[in-house]
């Protein structure tokens, strides 16, 4: 165990004699920095260790990299290279050896996802979820986390919906989900009609001139026969009539770019609610919910 213990203190030495050559920490609060963890370490490896050994742990690296943010700004150390970021690797490392030993404790997924979104990492955020959902994957808080994730953060509700979908097909039993994908599609159904306010006159100029030019230029009118694209509309309103199971293979690509052009996403929202309805036809809380 103690060899153990130091090795992983020994391999935080270069960081933080780095840091002290900046003057970010001194020689004495690099002292007590190391002192600490390797306390902390001791306590990960008693057969007693529990949840907030590694949860006091996470705070005071928290608190700590505050701490070097705040140096860096009155030093004005604009500048920075990977070992700038050690503290915050030692924040992932902690929460990965706590999640492996609690992996069904949601609340500590939820821990770990919030920290990457604090930091704005990204990918570590999406790899915490990946790990989550590969033992939780009935956890709606954690799907939930992914899909607005996409939806908020990234604006790229496509990839939210295509998220929820997966939770769906896993979780397609479960009425919870599908109240929350209802609402999800209300809030997908806002966000198109406010990108069609806001492009619509470009996109209506911007075709009327396309359609001069071609007139000008063919002088014959049968090349904008909207034949083929009458054909493809009744595929999403013979999709409209999909059970649930279907609902989950539909062509949202397509419906998309037919909602960016028409209302027909209002027409799908009222399609998952129906889902919903024949999903769980003896419940009578849909309705108010």
């Amino acid at each position: 165990m103690a060899d153990l213990v130091r090795s992983t203190v020994e391999a935080m030495v270069p960081d933080l004699l780095m840091f002290m050559r900046k003057k970010v920490f001194t020689k004495k609060e690099i002292k007590d920095i190391l002192k600490t963890r390797e306390t902390f370490e001791y306590s990960f490896l008693r057969r007693t260790a529990s949840k907030k050994d590694y949860l006091k742990a996470i705070q005071y690296e928290y608190q700590l990299e505050l701490q070097r943010r705040d140096k860096f700004k009155t030093l004005k150390l604009k500048k920075q290279t990977r070992r700038d970021y050690s503290i915050i690797r030692r924040i992932i490392f902690i929460f990965d050896r706590l999640t492996d030993k609690y992996k069904s404790d949601v609340g500590l997924w939820k821990e770990y996802c919030l920290f990457c979104y604090k930091i704005k990492a990204n990918k570590m955020f999406f790899k915490a979820v990946s790990n989550a959902l590969t033992i939780n994957w009935e956890s709606l808080d954690i799907w939930l986390l992914a899909i607005y994730y996409h939806f908020e953060i990234n604006k790229d509700p496509f990839k939210a919906r295509k998220t929820f979908l997966k939770a769906l097909k896993t979780n397609n039993k479960r009425k919870d989900f599908w109240l929350e994908y209802f609402r999800f599609e209300l809030s997908f159904l806002e966000m198109i009609k406010k990108r069609k306010n806001v492009s619509g006159i470009e996109e209506e100029k911007a075709a009327q001139e396309s359609k001069r030019k071609d007139s000008e230029e063919s002088g014959n009118m049968e090349m904008f026969d909207d034949g083929d694209m009458e054909e493809e509309k009744p595929q999403s309103k013979k999709s409209a009539n999909k059970d649930t199971k279907d609902l989950l293979n539909l062509d949202f690509v397509e419906l998309e770019q037919e909602g960016l052009k028409s209302d027909k996403t209002d027409s799908l929202a009222v399609v998952v609610f129906e889902s919903v309805v024949d999903q769980f036809p003896n419940d009578g809380k849909i309705n108010s919910e």
